[in-house]
């Protein structure tokens, strides 16, 4: 099969070899980890067909499940953590050392509702809510609105990015914590800003949730996620952001 490519190059010149974008972010320096979603040995552990352990690439840090009817399923190269009818949904939580106080970090992460499950407000796609840290991810609606919010610290301290009325569900999104300012990037080009009075601190982690142990609260699915102890450049967010779409 020959590829065409709308553009001429120099006499003489040849592209070298294209690095599969998976290849290009696992290879970004000291993660906490890099998690992919295809079903693979390298990537899960699977029992009865359902994931009990997410294997990150770089670190091997486990996001794991060990209640059978919490585990999610994998699914055209995603873990989907529920149905499209179904209310109870899957999590997994960060096993092992916490990823602790940090005054720089970026997480990037992919991620799904079922458009039957849109109307339904406060799905959170990852997060902690651990007493006075709260940090989590969510799919909101209001009065019709759809944004994308993560709270920070407590319940009224909150950066909104606004979603179109025509969004799918399909989201990617970069957080980014630099020099004191978070700031969440879509992959649809929107972005908002908050200056923090204190570091973030992740002492648990959940996705599909927001709280360790806990039934989860995304009716959908997650892929690709990584997370970084060190703030993304303008060239690295933009290629987490083509990652994470």
């Amino acid at each position: 099969m020959k590829l065409q490519f709308d553009f001429v190059s120099q006499a003489g010149k040849n592209f070298g070899v294209v690095q599969p974008l998976d290849d290009t972010v696992l290879a970004f320096p000291a993660p906490i980890d890099v998690w992919l979603p295809a079903n693979t040995d390298a990537n899960l552990t699977l029992i009865s067909g359902r994931v009990s352990e997410w294997k990150g690439r770089r670190n091997g840090r486990i996001l794991g499940q060990t209640n059978a009817v919490r585990r999610p399923l994998p699914e055209s190269g995603l873990l989907r953590m529920s149905s499209d009818v179904q209310a109870t949904a899957s999590q997994l939580d960060l096993t092992g050392t916490a990823i602790g106080t940090r005054t720089a970090f970026t997480i990037a992460m992919h991620g799904r509702i079922h458009p039957e499950q849109l109307g339904v407000d406060n799905q959170y796609f990852w997060g902690t809510s651990s007493t006075n840290a709260l940090f989590r991810f969510a799919y909101r609606i209001t009065n019709g609105t759809r944004y994308l919010r993560l709270s920070i610290f407590n319940t009224t301290t909150n950066i909104d990015v606004p979603l179109p009325p025509e969004w799918s569900g399909t989201m990617g999104a970069v957080a980014v914590l630099s020099g004191g300012t978070l700031t969440v990037y879509l992959t649809n080009g929107s972005h908002n800003s908050m200056t923090l009075s204190a570091p973030i601190d992740l002492q648990t982690f959940s996705v599909g949730n927001a709280i360790a142990g806990a039934a989860g609260g995304l009716r959908g699915y997650v892929g690709k996620l990584g997370i970084w102890p060190w703030a993304a450049t303008a060239d690295e967010r933009a290629t987490m952001l083509r990652w994470a779409a």
